[in-house]
């Protein structure tokens, strides 16, 4: 199954996370929390935009992600670990979480 990618809003313009998903069930979750599904390349305009504002803006920044998340995987599992690469956007699902497929 393709990833999907996903954005739950905050109350600004600069509040957001971002998150993929694997299954349906993921999807229906995701649904059910809030999150408005977008597609691959807008997900990663707004890791562009994070990124520029953590650069230049620093006041401004911090509150939205700057990389795109597994869906359910606690951040502080995976943040800082072997899990984030550089300078790709999208975090690798960690072996020990990937959702089961049913095979």
């Amino acid at each position: 199954m393709n990833n999907k990618y996903w954005i739950k809003r905050g109350d600004f313009s600069n509040v957001y996370s971002l998150e993929y998903t694997r299954t349906l069930e993921q999807e229906t979750e995701a649904e059910r929390q809030g999150f408005e599904r977008i597609t691959r390349k807008e997900a990663e305009h707004l890791c562009s935009l994070e990124r520029d504002r953590r650069k230049h803006d620093q006041m401004f920044s911090g509150f939205a992600d700057d990389r795109i998340w597994p869906f359910g995987v606690d951040r502080g599992d995976v943040h800082g670990s072997r899990y984030i690469t550089e300078p790709g956007y999208v975090i690798p699902w960690p072996a020990d979480k990937w959702p089961k497929t049913g095979t």
